[in-house]
């Protein structure tokens, strides 16, 4: 019932979708049907290089064979939307560090490389190199350095701590390089719960101060217990999962795809059932879970079937067998039944309201409402402390109301940012735990550069207290020019203040100003920026406890 209420709700999409542009035969005339198809059939592709690195002439900053140049502008010519590039790490098997790519891909490594391991400070030198000049060639909207890297931990537990080695080096250098870029690995997901599982949880929080984000790599149907291979048959959280393995990042299924006939690799021992109709409902499992998550994008791994490809080429390869039939087109190009669905999404339009949560009170109880206006939604919260560094995110179904105890989620929360796709009006409450007073205020889109705040005394009951505050929304720290001024408009002080990306000030007037004699003769403050990003409030009344909490108002956008 609630998926079917999502999907008759549902009028906007959080994520990009794309593919990657695997062949299913190896010739021209394929190659350039994939990619006019998944540039029609998404917004985004996938640039997967997959086939090793030029782990010499990246460190030496010499030229590349002219096998990896043709390849590279190949890949660029063709590339007509933006682009999400993952360079491995590891080799294909994932056991150890990638090959080598020279006059063909996936060459053996050469010495001394085959003697390295991750944690050598040239194998990640070599590594940044090739990844910053692929970065600056394809400008991607995100990177991964690491695919599928947790099944080291599961191959080989022992080398993981200099993988971790390895990703700090590659993280500080690519950030300090592209800072605005998120940066990720991803991993390859198991049964929620089992022993894999469990592992994986132990090992990966090392990883975490080194990625930006979190990618998935799912499929259920060859990974995941033989009990879960059916798309009915997933567990409840066979995606969410990636909330307890990596904690607090933003998702991105990086890739995914379902089989649509029959499997049988005897070589494996792995037989599954399957077919369009089940291909189609693990779609609509997976776009459903992948809202919930407000997912950044999601990779479909191949849109055509590549039977042709698997025959020759690929030698009958049973390995490559698992992935041979999950196109939303067969071999022959025929289109399934999931492209429908597929297509029907693509057309939603992909829309993200960020609605900040410019002051979480410290004093104060801080009680955030969240109110659907159109059906049940999924809604992102991410909680920031007092330099504007991320305390997490959490992910929330809102189906009519909920009311959340932002303390419960990050006691030393200062700000926050509530993410979704979908309609919905946002309040933060705040109670004083002693005297009881209380305080609401709607949380708004609206940005700018320019605010005014307004402290207006009433006879009867004049103000005692008066103090502000905002936070910068946007992706750039911002700096401000605080300017306050008396009832008749004369300028009394200014203040300059830098805030970071979601970072929040809160103070009185008479703790920010300096050079005041009585600072309650201010009557109105405004904050002047270099970024069209502040949200704030004014925090006026007769003492600490008794307070208005009022938006102050946006003169500029």
């Amino acid at each position: 019932m609630w998926i079917a209420l999502l999907l008759l709700a549902q009028n906007t999409r959080p994520f990009q979708m794309g593919f990657t542009p695997w062949p299913y035969e190896a010739t021209l005339e394929a190659v350039d049907w994939v990619y006019t198809e998944i540039q029609r059939q998404g917004d985004l592709v996938d640039q997967h290089i997959m086939g090793g690195i030029p782990w010499q002439e990246a460190l030496e900053g010499a030229s590349y064979a002219d096998a990896v140049e043709n390849e590279l502008a190949f890949r660029l010519a063709r590339s007509n939307k933006p682009i999400y590039l993952a360079i491995d790490s590891l080799s294909n098997l994932r056991d150890g560090l990638a090959p080598y790519w020279s006059t063909s891909d996936n060459q053996p490594l050469p010495p001394p490389w085959d003697g390295r391991d991750f944690d050598h400070p040239e194998v990640a030198q070599a590594y940044i190199s090739f990844a910053t000049d692929l970065i600056e060639r394809f400008d991607p909207i995100a990177f991964n350095y690491g695919t599928e890297a947790s099944e080291l931990v599961l191959h080989s537990p022992e080398r993981w701590a200099k993988y971790v080695v390895f990703a700090e080096r590659v993280y500080n250098a690519l950030k300090t390089r592209f800072p605005d870029l998120p940066l990720m690995i991803s991993v390859a997901l198991k049964s929620p719960s089992t022993a894999q599982s469990l592992q994986l949880q132990q090992y990966l929080p090392a990883i975490a101060p080194y990625i930006d984000w979190i990618g998935v790599s799912v499929y259920p149907y060859a990974f995941y217990d033989p009990q879960h291979r059916s798309p009915d048959q997933l567990p409840e959280n066979w995606l969410r999962q990636i909330t307890d393995l990596v904690p607090g990042k933003p998702v991105a299924i990086t890739e995914t795809g379902w089989i649509a006939e029959d499997l049988n690799i005897d070589a494996f021992g792995l037989h599954v059932s399957s077919s369009s109709v089940d291909q189609d409902a693990y779609l609509a499992a997976l776009l459903h879970e992948a809202t919930t998550l407000q997912a950044r994008f999601l990779i479909w791994f191949t849109v055509r079937d590549f039977d042709p490809i698997w025959n020759d080429t690929l030698g009958q390869d049973p390995l490559s067998a698992i992935w041979r039939d999950t196109g939303l087109f067969d071999h022959q190009g025929v289109a399934r039944l999931a492209l429908q669905r597929w297509s029907n999404w693509l057309q939603l339009p992909r829309q993200l309201k960020r609605i900040p949560i410019t002051h979480i009170a410290t004093e104060w109880s801080s009680w955030l409402l969240i109110d659907a206006l159109n059906g049940p939604v999924a809604v992102e919260i991410e909680l920031f402390d007092e330099m504007g560094q991320s305390l997490g995110i959490w992910y929330e179904d809102v189906t009519y109301s909920m009311q959340i105890d932002v303390r419960s989620y990050a006691v030393t929360a200062h700000s926050g940012v509530i993410t979704t796709s979908g309609s919905i009006a946002a309040r933060i409450i705040y109670i004083h735990p002693e005297q009881g007073g209380t305080a609401e205020l709607r949380c708004s889109p609206e940005l700018g550069s320019e605010l005014l705040f307004q402290f207006a005394d009433l006879d009867e009951i004049p103000l005692t207290w008066k103090g502000l505050a905002f936070m910068n929304a946007g992706p750039e720290t911002a700096q401000i020019e605080l300017v306050a001024r008396n009832i008749q408009g004369e300028l009394i002080d200014t203040q300059e203040i830098t805030l970071q990306t979601h970072q929040r000030f809160r103070g009185t007037l008479d703790g920010l100003f300096e050079n005041l004699m009585n600072p309650l003769e201010i009557t109105r403050v405004e904050a002047h920026s270099n970024r069209s990003s502040l949200t704030g409030i004014n925090i006026s009344g007769r003492d600490g406890a008794q307070l208005l909490f009022t938006p102050a108002l946006i003169i500029s956008p």
